[in-house]
């Protein structure tokens, strides 16, 4: 179970994604729509996911999963994967950003995402969030691992390298093994235009406190 440690849940989240999970096998994981609440538990808002992946195919389910972060970035919730089946690393081990990513989309190569149409997870959204927090994107890099403070954009290669070892180890045919190999890439390469960004940004403020003189 995937579970922000300041949000909440209704007493009967868990139950309802079990008895989906007991219902239908091939569901691997579930999750509700949420609630967005303040610091104080205070309600704000209704929150419609909109993430049912329930194609056959993996590389439907991915494409399935990549279209909807990049149109609107998931919002964390609680996730019950299917404990009888091995899911690769939790999105924990992984000291990189957008690790949850990743996990998520080799979640959906394993199997479908069914989503409770119930309100059941509150999500708390407040000024200490990390993504408020650390809203530099270096400062983020730091948070998650200090030894690759200076190193930015460098998570994207950890994200593809994780990407193309699920597409590798996960049963699945050959076409849609060499279709996740080209949605991976072409993810990364989404992904890696922010990086860019970032480095570039990175490289004219050292070059400005630098200062054209010391520079030459």
């Amino acid at each position: 179970m995937w579970h922000a440690h300041d949000d909440l849940s209704a007493p009967e989240l868990i139950e309802r994604c079990v008895e989906m999970l007991d219902r239908f096998p091939d569901v691997f994981a579930c999750h509700a729509n949420t609630v967005i609440i303040g610091e104080h538990g205070e309600r704000l808002r209704d929150h419609v996911e909109g993430l049912s992946l329930l194609a056959l195919s993996p590389y439907r389910r991915l494409r399935g999963f990549v279209r909807h972060w990049r149109e609107c970035p998931p919002v964390r919730r609680l996730l019950l994967a299917d404990p009888a089946r091995d899911h690769g690393e939790d999105a924990t081990d992984r000291p990189y950003v957008n690790a949850d990513v990743n996990f998520m989309s080799e979640l959906a190569l394993w199997g479908k995402f069914y989503e409770l149409p119930q309100h059941l997870l509150f999500r708390r959204d407040h000024a200490g969030i990390t993504t408020r927090k650390y809203a530099n994107r270096k400062e983020r890099i730091a948070w998650f691992d200090p030894t690759r403070a200076d190193k930015g954009g460098g998570e994207g290669w950890l994200m593809l390298n994780a990407q193309l070892r699920a597409a590798t180890v996960i049963p699945m045919g050959w076409t849609d093994r060499l279709r996740c190999y080209v949605l991976s890439g072409e993810f990364f390469l989404y992904l890696a235009q922010g990086s860019l960004r970032n480095w570039r940004e990175s490289a004219l403020q050292r070059l400005r406190r630098i200062g054209p003189g010391k520079a030459a």
